[in-house]
């Protein structure tokens, strides 16, 4: 028998962001989760970069990934 899913974030509902970034990122308290963003913003910008390097420029580093498993918001960029 399949449990029935749990909607835990809520995007309708106010708090809606906070949620998201504890639920799939473990993120906590008002401070954590300023500077989370801030952290999150940077890796993807820099991924973001990275993309458009490989294919104007050819790969300029095998060694770079994006450490998250998930997206920041697009209102957070």
């Amino acid at each position: 028998m399949v449990d029935a899913w749990e909607d835990k974030i809520r995007l309708t509902e106010e708090g809606w962001k906070e949620r998201y970034y504890r639920e799939k990122f473990l993120v906590r308290g008002e401070s954590e989760l300023k500077e989370f963003c801030k952290n999150i913003r940077q890796a993807y910008i820099e991924g973001l970069e990275w993309v458009l390097q490989y294919y104007y420029n050819g790969c300029q580093s095998w060694y770079w990934y994006y450490p998250y498993h998930y997206a920041p918001f697009a209102s957070d960029l």
